[in-house]
């Protein structure tokens, strides 16, 4: 199997769309600015209460 470097433009990005790369991509970046413009608000004297919290760690290489 050769390296997507070697291959020509246009079959790069018929591959893509073909694999749905693309869309995975763009769902990826609609993630991840959902995510830094979400806050959560108590609904009265900054009291949460019967909450567990699990640490998220998104990591990307694009």
């Amino acid at each position: 199997m050769k390296d997507t470097a070697t291959m020509p433009p246009n079959l790069l990005k018929i591959a893509k769309i073909r694999s749905g790369y693309n869309q995975a991509l763009n769902n990826l970046n609609e993630a991840k600015h959902s995510f830094n413009i979400t806050s959560l608000r108590a609904p009265f004297d900054r009291i949460i209460s019967n909450l567990n919290i699990l640490p998220i760690v998104i990591k990307v290489n694009c």
